[in-house]
């Protein structure tokens, strides 16, 4: 089989443009702190923590092993009584239209982790 020149030029010029073109198509789609499609991971324990987003949108998702309980948006420590994701499970979190997903508080039960991978974009 024989290919053109014509088509090779073709498929270099396309190839091409995608890969100059993606990074500023997908500019909103950035995983925090800033490299695109990569997620940053949250391990979390039985001692309260605090992860900065600063996002409209934000997706979590918990490899476990354990139970991941979290607060959005306040100072407040988060506890075992507070929304949790079980391992395996995600879900995906939208803040009204002007606003931001500033920050998430996070916990696990005693002597429990969890790992949770999480992205941010606006």
């Amino acid at each position: 089989m024989r290919i053109s020149k014509r088509l090779l030029y073709g498929l270099f010029i396309s190839v091409l443009l995608i890969a100059v073109c993606s990074p500023i198509l997908f500019a909103g789609w950035a995983a925090i702190p800033g490299t695109i499609g990569k997620s940053t991971i949250i391990s979390a324990t039985d001692t309260a923590g605090e992860v900065i987003i600063n996002r409209r949108h934000v997706t979590l998702v918990n490899d476990g092993p354990d139970e991941f309980y979290f607060l959005v948006n306040t100072d407040t420590d988060a506890t075992t009584s507070n929304s949790y994701l079980s391992s395996g499970e995600s879900i995906t979190m939208d803040s009204n239209l002007n606003g931001l997903i500033f920050n998430i508080q996070y916990i696990c039960d005693t002597g429990e982790t969890a790992s949770v991978r999480y992205w941010g974009w606006d």
